[in-house]
């Protein structure tokens, strides 16, 4: 599925409800969207930037 914007990060969702898989870069690109713009839009791909956010704060 594709979550953040410019660019859209295309993360791997499993199937069966047990993950998310980023690639080389993902998590970084996604925590560094969220640092710049936080959307004011509230919905479930709201809700994982922000965690991930949270959880995985970019450094500098």
């Amino acid at each position: 599925t594709s979550i953040g914007q410019e660019p859209e990060i295309l993360i791997d969702i499993c199937r069966w409800g047990d993950g998310l898989w980023f690639d080389g870069g993902e998590l970084g690109q996604l925590t560094k969207q969220l640092a710049r713009k936080p959307s004011a839009k509230i919905g479930p791909q709201q809700e994982v930037i922000t965690f991930l956010g949270e959880v995985f704060k970019p450094v500098g």
